[in-house]
């Protein structure tokens, strides 16, 4: 008697296709085993969130590189997708709620401090120049 195919997983869609450090990011696909299964990214194990056959929310380590990262299941099956990780450029910040762009690019963001501490300068431009 032959035994039962496993049904191959697969990986079809990323999303969203870049993703920040301690973000949460969704693999849709096929045939994903709920109970086993393991996702990389690049050869750093990702932390689960939640897992359907059809769907996978996986959080970023903080300890990648950034770039273009391979994105796989630990089993070997399926297809390698990429996921492009920014790499950090400043620590110590909170998570921006609303950020705003200008048309050059520019990146606004607000600092209201901790409770009760009242910031000297509330806003700040994040540009694309290097320091």
């Amino acid at each position: 008697m032959r035994q039962p195919t496993k049904p191959l997983a697969t990986i079809h869609a990323i999303t969203p296709p870049r993703a920040v450090a301690g973000g949460r990011v969704t693999l849709r696909g096929s045939g994903f085993p709920v109970e086993e299964t393991r996702v990389l990214l690049g050869d750093a194990p990702a932390r689960l969130a939640f897992t359907s056959t059809t769907r996978l929310v996986i959080s970023i380590p903080g300890d990648l590189d950034g770039g273009s990262t391979p994105v796989r299941l630990a089993d070997g099956s399926g297809e390698t997708m990429f996921l492009s990780i920014a790499a950090p450029c400043a620590t110590g910040l909170h998570q921006v709620d609303n950020p705003a762009f200008d048309s050059a690019g520019n990146l606004f963001v607000a600092y209201s401090g901790s409770r009760g501490q009242e910031a000297p300068v509330s806003i700040f431009r994040v540009t694309r120049e290097p320091l």
